[in-house]
């Protein structure tokens, strides 16, 4: 209510107080009572300020904020580009976000492509290991991560491997926080397919997936996310996905 949120200002105020703190109260000359992502990069707020979200009975800070621009310029001007098979950057933050690594640790993308994951995570300060079992792809994502530091100062550190996500373990040489990837989904749709072709689909991709999750188990640190996403082939109203509770372990 309009109640609770004057109570959570006049709070906010006394806290500030306490710590001699000055703050200037932003508000949106929209008729919508919350900041659009423009104006709180306007005002600086992620780095010299703070904007607090109130939903029913969730109060939430904001952290970060989605930049069209600067995703659009990230997405044109980047060396290396595979548009049909590359992940998107509002995915890959989703995915990041969801693996809940932070500043100061390390995310693994085992199907990196052409690194669009790693570059959205150096540039929050993540330090990333890709892999690819494609020498093409670790060396474009070489390239575009190297353009990325080099453009936008990104400061994370990144380590590249050319090999196969079902020999992580032998692979890797230390545990990491988070692991986030769109992995392969199998060969590029060009039309509509049959019951027989979506079951054949889902058991090569079956396999593939439940001999990676074995690996990453040994390499992700206790405790810690792991985020894939898998495919739903649509047959009429059928659909075949990939049930990965069920095959976590495979023999």
């Amino acid at each position: 209510t309009n109640e609770d949120i004057e109570e959570l200002k006049e709070y906010i105020k006394i806290l500030l107080k306490k710590e001699s703190l000055k703050a200037t109260l932003k508000k949106t000359h929209r008729k919508e009572l919350w900041l659009m992502p423009s104006e709180v990069i306007k005002y600086g707020l992620l780095d010299n300020g703070f904007e607090i979200v109130v939903y029913h009975d969730v109060i939430s800070k904001t952290v970060a904020v989605f930049n069209p621009g600067k995703q659009e310029e990230r997405d044109l001007k980047r060396p290396r580009k595979r548009p049909l098979l590359s992940i998107s950057i509002r995915l890959a933050k989703i995915l990041i976000n969801l693996s809940g690594a932070t500043k100061g640790q390390k995310l693994l993308d085992p199907f990196c492509g052409y690194g669009i994951l790693l570059q959205e995570a150096l540039l929050m300060g993540i330090d990333v290991v890709g892999l690819d079992i494609d020498k093409k792809c670790v060396s474009a994502t070489r390239e575009n991560l190297e353009w990325l530091k080099k453009r936008y100062g990104a400061k994370g550190n990144f380590e590249l491997y050319c090999g196969d996500c079902r020999k992580l373990s032998e692979i890797l040489k230390e545990k990491v926080d988070a692991i986030a990837t769109e992995p392969y989904l199998g060969p590029l749709l060009r039309g509509k397919i049959s019951v027989k072709e979506a079951r054949l689909r889902i058991e090569k991709l079956r396999k593939l997936y439940a001999d990676f999750l074995n690996e990453a188990r040994k390499v992700l640190k206790e405790g810690k996310r792991l985020v894939i996403i898998t495919p739903v082939f649509k047959v009429g109203k059928e659909e075949f996905r990939v049930d990965l509770k069920k095959y976590t372990v495979y023999k």
